[in-house]
């Protein structure tokens, strides 16, 4: 098989003349332009021109994943197709492939919101209902006038007394000023926060400044080829030169070459140890660091080699997993702070595998 493409929740793996992990191509964005024009540049890097044959497969794990995924898998062979890949339909990918999705929705819970409560205030109407209104009845035996005969001076007392109760209450209802009402100068004066001090209002919500998004991540590509597992800047492609992996990308100006090779028992002193005298011996290697050999795995011997064609190569070089690794960050001429970026991504990214 020329090309597997394995649809997964979390990536897009393609298995080919190097495997390559694509953790920005997801069920979710497959289905958008970028992704699919993606999809088929990666596929058409890692085709060999004698096999052009590639197997679309997907791998999910609930009813809701495969629902995804089977939408996934179909947009991506009508795209393979469509640039004369020959992609089989996805009920043909294989054993382990599902032949029936099923699609299920999450039940919606609907959350009644909670009743609105409203201050009184100016404008604002009392709310009568429930308040038991006491019926006016005449009195018998003479009506009004008999009701007058029978009122006391206790009586008037009473009155009195209720009379004074809703005067204060009145006058300190005048002196309450609504809040909305407030004028400038009924507002309370705060003091000043001392220097040193920092005063957050309390009805300032937190949301009043939104933090300024941030800027998405320019996608990355993991490689496993050649015993390493490395990740490098998207763009870039791996391919097999001797016993070495060598990354090329956009820039035609760098290549990254990165070796591994068994130290088969070796101690890493003797093995760093010998990498330091030879390029101590080589005259197109120098600037050597550090002059002694380190004594651990995954201490680094760097030097620099310059090939006499105006190019040169950084080197990295340590013992790690039982393997002597090594890194070159090859440029045409000296090198950019993008190309050394692009080379410590895969040096400090490359794992044993």
């Amino acid at each position: 098989m020329g090309l597997i493409v394995t649809i997964l929740e979390e990536a897009t793996v393609f298995e080919g003349t190097d495997t390559v992990y694509r953790y920005d191509l997801v069920p979710p964005v497959l289905a958008e332009p970028w992704a699919v024009t993606a999809v088929v540049e990666q596929a058409q890097a890692l085709l060999e021109e004698d096999d052009q044959r590639v197997e679309v497969r997907m791998e999910p794990h609930n009813a809701e994943e495969d629902a995804e995924c089977a939408a996934a898998v179909a947009v991506v062979v009508e795209a393979l197709r469509a640039v004369g890949l020959g992609a089989p339909e996805s009920g043909e990918a294989g054993e382990d492939t599902p032949t029936e999705v099923v699609e299920s929705t999450p039940p919606v819970e609907t959350i009644e919101p909670p009743p609105q409560v409203f201050p009184a205030g100016v404008g604002a109407r009392e709310d009568t209902r429930g308040v038991y209104r006491r019926p006016v009845s005449r009195h018998g035996g003479g009506g009004y006038r008999a009701w007058w005969g029978r009122v006391t001076w206790m009586h008037g007392a009473i009155a009195g007394i209720i009379i004074a109760v809703l005067g204060l209450s009145w006058w300190a209802v005048g002196e309450t000023v609504p809040e909305g009402l407030a004028t400038q100068d009924d507002q309370p004066v705060h003091a000043a926060p001392l220097i040193g001090e920092t005063s957050t209002p309390a009805s300032m919500p937190s949301d009043a400044l939104p933090a300024p998004p941030a800027a998405a991540e320019p996608p990355t590509v993991v490689h496993e080829v050649g015993g390493v597992r490395v990740t490098t800047p998207h763009g870039f492609r791996a391919d097999l030169e001797g016993g070495d992996v060598v990354f090329r990308g956009e820039d035609t100006g760098l290549r990254i070459r990165v070796a591994a090779e068994p130290v088969s028992g070796v101690p890493v002193a003797a093995v760093l140890r010998e990498v330091i005298e030879t390029a101590e011996r080589d005259p197109t290697l120098g600037e050597v660091e550090p002059k002694t050999a380190p004594q651990a795995e995954k201490e680094k011997v760097r030097y620099r080699e310059e090939p006499g064609d105006g190019s040169v190569v950084q080197w990295s070089a340590w013992v790690e997993a039982g393997r002597h690794v090594s890194v070159g960050c090859h440029t045409r001429e000296a090198s950019t702070v993008v190309q050394r970026a692009a080379c410590r991504m895969v040096e400090e990214s490359l794992e044993i595998v």
